[in-house]
């Protein structure tokens, strides 16, 4: 078993904390031209502005529901006017969800 296998590692621990920062923060970053965007062009009078984030669920459905929930939520108190939803896929069906354009965001390892 090799120096970087340790379960609970703290260099990789710390590696993990920095991809999801780095994936949040791209997150954010591609996010920007909705919050851009005036009150007129969202039509905030019908309501919230629905983003769908579409999730690599390669774990799983729960396990990525679990792991991504807590950013929808924090975009959720912080962005008002729109309700950001997790929507946790596979392969095959993110890659139609994209090609359909049913989804505004989208999540995948980096790996």
């Amino acid at each position: 078993m090799g120096r970087w296998s340790g379960k609970g590692n703290g260099v990789v621990t710390m590696i993990r904390g920095l991809l999801r920062g780095g994936v949040l923060l791209l997150t954010l970053l591609l996010a920007y031209p909705v919050w851009a965007l005036g009150p007129d062009e969202v039509g905030r009078a019908t309501g919230p502005t629905l983003i769908r984030i579409g999730v690599l669920a390669f774990r799983g459905p729960a396990k990525a529901e679990a792991e991504w929930a807590p950013t929808a939520n924090y975009l959720n108190t912080r962005l008002p006017g729109y309700r950001f939803v997790v929507q946790p896929m596979d392969y095959h069906v993110l890659s139609q969800a994209v090609r359909d354009r049913r989804i505004e965001l989208l999540i995948t390892n980096s790996g």
